[in-house]
């Protein structure tokens, strides 16, 4: 006798238990519910507490099996570890031809610096030496006009002197 009786999955078989059982049992007061659920609550967190660290670790171990199993990989294979090698020469001498070019471009920046102040040095020597140049013939002029004035007016000194003298002289006789 073919008869069709629906079947029950996994997951429809606890709803119904759980309807029928919610329907027999009388209803608890509200003190023991609200006891019930904070205990629910606090086994949830324990849970929890214990199954992170554990979900933790099975990561980090299937993460360095994977680690592993690559490098393993690599080198195992015919011609693996030269050819690992080879990739670790080459990218060695990548980042060395990169470093000379950079510390070239470095040189060549500290070396035009360097030109261009002592360009502005000299420049300011130039300058500066002019301009005492300037100044010291410009003094030397002014102290040719003093000593001028200066024997002019020794001169004249001296010769009002000696008129002095003779003057003097003459009264005397």
């Amino acid at each position: 006798m073919a008869t069709t009786t629906p079947k029950t999955t996994a997951k429809t078989a606890p709803k119904k238990a759980a309807t029928t059982s919610a329907k027999t049992t009388p209803a608890k007061p509200k003190a023991a519910k609200a006891q019930t659920t904070q205990i629910e609550l606090t086994l949830a967190t324990v849970e929890k507490a214990i199954l992170v660290p554990v979900g933790v670790s099975l990561l980090v171990r299937d993460d360095v099996v994977s680690t592993v199993k690559d490098i393993a990989g690599k080198y195992q294979a015919p011609g693996g570890f030269e050819k690992e090698l080879k990739r670790y020469e080459k990218r060695g001498a990548t980042a060395r031809t990169r470093l000379e070019r950079q510390v070239r471009k470095q040189r060549t920046e500290l070396q035009q610096d360097l030109r261009k102040r002592r360009e502005a040095f000299q420049v300011a020597v130039k300058d500066n030496r002019k301009l005492i140049e300037k100044n010291v013939e410009s003094f030397r002029k002014d102290l040719e006009k003093q000593s001028e004035l200066v024997s002019a007016q020794l001169e004249k000194l001296a010769s009002s002197a000696q008129e002095l003298v003779t003057n003097a002289q003459g009264l005397i006789s």
